[in-house]
């Protein structure tokens, strides 16, 4: 793993400045909170940056993380973290509740909604974690079944030490693995906590109402489309069987709306493109391939969501 964060040797404002930027181009905007006015030794390593993201965090202190509205309207990619805890603990809360991950367990927080995230070290005085980050579409690819799941995952089974073994590989060889030999550990990985995380919704999914299904219904329906540049929002509603008043009302009652449905879906794959195989492909390809309908709107929402534009991104991501 190579160190993309640190505070060793740097002033408060200089420290948070630096994660700030670093973060909404490697992890998603939020904002740390210390109860120390010292920098704690804060650390994070990544080791894998296709077709996921592996990343490590370690820290001396015990720290929140908030992300907010303003944040997720500012960061809109939504991304799937899968949080690995090796030492200490760390505890999410949300509008519809709380769950804690404790060492040697594994939780999934959806960055599309609210939370705030407290680490808490272990009687050493030190918290680490492995995070998966996980494109919405490859995470609804092999966890279709837990696309509103957010909970913690016990890997006390056959399939937890299958995945614990293949994240420790990816952990440590993640940095010198072709991208053939990373996507086809990625899909193991997938695979593999997938029974796992069907345990965690069968004891925590409360009964959908209709509305909940109808908006599962649209967002598969978005997925399966999402490259098309012609895909609309009354072309959703009509595939669903729904008028396009009630589609704008479910968006609008789960604080979101087709348009960023749209950009959480075709943003991380033209990410993935500029970066994997298809690396060769002209920028305005990858846009097109990616569902849209011209480069200069592709480049513009790409720095919008990631800080730097498309060839700026595929320069610093070298196979």
């Amino acid at each position: 793993m190579h160190t993309v964060f640190s505070t060793q040797g740097t002033k408060p404002a200089d420290a948070w400045r630096r994660w700030a930027a670093m973060s909404s181009r490697e992890f998603y905007d939020g904002t740390l909170e210390s109860a120390s006015s010292e920098v704690p030794e804060f650390v994070f390593d990544k080791g894998l940056a296709f077709p996921i993201s592996i990343t490590r965090l370690t820290s001396s202190i015990s720290m929140g993380y908030t992300r907010s509205w303003e944040h997720i309207r500012a960061n809109r990619v939504g991304l799937r973290v899968m949080w690995f805890v090796r030492r200490g603990r760390i505890r999410f809360v949300r509008s519809d509740g709380a769950f804690e991950i404790k060492a040697g367990e594994a939780g999934i927080v959806d960055t599309n909604a609210p939370f705030n995230g407290r680490i808490v070290c272990d009687s050493s005085g030190v918290f680490e974690s492995i995070q998966a980050i996980v494109p919405a579409n490859l995470y609804l690819a092999h966890l279709a079944h837990a696309e509103t799941f957010t909970g913690r995952v016990g890997l006390d089974s056959a399939h937890g030490r299958v995945v614990t073994g293949l994240l420790d590989m990816l952990v440590h060889e993640g940095d010198h693995l072709g991208d053939k030999a990373a996507r086809s550990l990625v899909t193991s990985f997938l695979d593999a906590i997938s029974p796992c995380v069907a345990v965690g919704c069968s004891q925590s999914r409360p009964p959908r109402s209709l509305a909940d299904k109808r908006l599962s219904d649209v967002k598969n329906f978005v997925l399966m489309n999402f490259t098309d540049p012609e895909l609309s929002a009354d072309r959703v509603a009509a595939g669903c069987g729904i008028s396009a008043r009630y589609l704008s009302h479910i968006l609008r009652e789960n604080h979101t709306s087709f348009s960023e449905l749209l950009w959480q879906q075709r943003l991380p794959m033209a990410r993935e493109q500029l970066v994997s195989g298809a690396r060769c492909r002209l920028i305005n390809e990858v846009a097109f391939m990616s569902g849209f309908k011209s480069a200069a709107h592709f480049s513009r929402m790409f720095k919008d969501a990631y800080g730097c534009t498309p060839r700026e991104f595929r320069a610093a991501h070298p196979s």
